[in-house]
């Protein structure tokens, strides 16, 4: 399988090496304002990425959401542990602890 890179671009070989990135994005432009069914394909690439993107987020999020969710949980019941446990202690410390 060939990877298709922008180097792999016919007829770029010709130019210098330090010239052809900038040439390739020169061309670029100019296809997107001239050429419609470029124009087009490209931006139909572009969308399919923001969308399979969002899609991909959304399954992150449905994800992420509940092991966030239970985290706080859990912080949250260390946090309240940890104020009981002192003012426990400052009552039993007030106090004379028969046993």
């Amino acid at each position: 399988m060939k990877l298709h890179i922008y180097t792999s671009t016919p007829g770029l070989n010709r130019y210098p090496e330090s010239e052809r990135f900038a040439l390739y994005c020169s061309v670029h432009r100019r296809l997107m304002h001239e050429d419609t069914a470029y124009r087009e394909r490209y931006n139909s690439y572009i969308t399919a990425i923001i969308w399979g993107g969002a899609g991909l987020l959304g399954v992150v999020l449905s994800i992420l959401t509940p092991l966030a969710f239970t985290a706080v949980i859990v912080w949250l019941a260390f946090r309240t542990q940890k104020f009981m446990n002192q003012r426990i202690g400052e009552a039993l410390q007030g106090q004379a602890v028969n046993p």
